[in-house]
């Protein structure tokens, strides 16, 4: 009589082999590309919804200025009229537009993440728009200040607080690039009103970038224009009698 032959099984379990491994990249390369799209979509929402808000007071700011009325005589006392509050978020500082380039954005006070992320921000120890001082303004390369890779010399750069109708006019003058801790480009000149604006560089660079661009602008008054709009002005005359 014959043996019977044996015949031996050999279990493998579910989390054994490179197929398991395989299958549970592929799972975990998917969770984390539909969170980083969560993460951009509210980013993006963050920041469109910010900025219309942010609209809304801001004309709001300008619509009571037209409407205070005149301080009555002192028999007949009027009754001081507040704006109504609409919003949580902090009104805006200014609005800035560069109309060549296409940059349009409102100004928070603040230079921190949030603030960035949905917003140009001021630092709130620099000048206010039209005061002495440096106006410092930052934000990211890849959201309001993108345009700023085809700034010229010359530019016109417009802000306008919400206490003013009348737009400051800031004439692009200077642009050069510096490192991080270079912080010197955000001290004030004196006896000089001026703007610097700052966001990363290159473009184009993938992460962190490595170095600030700086475009610094002077404020245009009636009778004086800057030196680099003067220049600007005689190659164009120059240019028409050739």
């Amino acid at each position: 009589m014959n043996p019977v032959p044996r015949v031996r099984v050999q279990y493998q379990f579910p989390g054994d082999g490179p197929g398991f491994v395989l299958l549970a990249v592929r799972w975990m390369s998917l969770s984390l590309a539909m969170a980083c799209f969560a993460w951009a979509a509210y980013v993006i929402y963050d920041q469109y919804s910010y900025q219309d808000e942010a609209d809304t007071l801001f004309q709001q700011a300008i619509q009571h200025q037209d409407e205070t009325p005149v301080p009555a005589a002192p028999s007949e006392p009027a009754p001081a009229k507040e704006p109504p509050v609409l919003s949580q978020i902090k009104r805006p500082v200014a609005k800035l537009e560069i109309p060549r380039l296409g940059v349009a954005g409102y100004v928070e006070d603040g230079l921190d993440s949030k603030t960035l992320r949905r917003a140009i921000g001021h630092a709130a120890w620099s000048a206010q728009p039209g005061q002495d001082g440096n106006v410092v303004m930052a934000a990211h390369r890849d959201t309001f200040f993108s345009g700023l890779r085809g700034v010229k010399l010359g530019d016109a750069v417009m802000l306008q607080s919400p206490e003013l109708k009348k737009k400051h006019r800031y004439v692009v003058t200077k642009i050069f690039v510096v490192n991080p801790e270079d912080t010197w480009v955000m001290q004030p000149v004196a006896q000089k009103k001026m703007l610097t604006l700052i966001t990363c560089y290159p473009f184009s660079f993938i992460g962190h970038a490595p170095q600030r661009l700086i475009v610094q602008g002077q404020l245009i008054e009636d009778k004086v224009a800057p030196k680099a709009v003067r220049q600007k002005r005689k190659s164009r005359t120059r240019r028409n009698r050739i």
